[in-house]
């Protein structure tokens, strides 16, 4: 492989990450229970609005997070 082949891996690679990141992404970090009982729910009628944001959910039970600061 000579230098002209790695600089066309290397550009090639990098449309493919501009691709994608074209599409967008949305990340949510939220409580357990509300994910379940109010974001899930929505989901459907969000993706159909916008299908081309990728949602990402991090259901984080921030509870003893929040005592052990206030302990600190």
């Amino acid at each position: 492989m000579d230098i002209k082949d790695i600089f066309t891996s290397l550009s090639e690679a990098t449309d493919k990450v501009l691709e994608r990141s074209e599409k967008g992404s949305l990340t949510i970090s939220l409580q357990p229970s509300f994910a379940i009982q109010w974001l899930v729910p929505r989901l459907a009628d969000f993706n159909a609005q916008e299908p081309d944001i990728d949602v990402r959910i991090k259901a984080v039970d921030m509870t003893m997070a929040l005592l052990l600061t206030m302990w600190m």
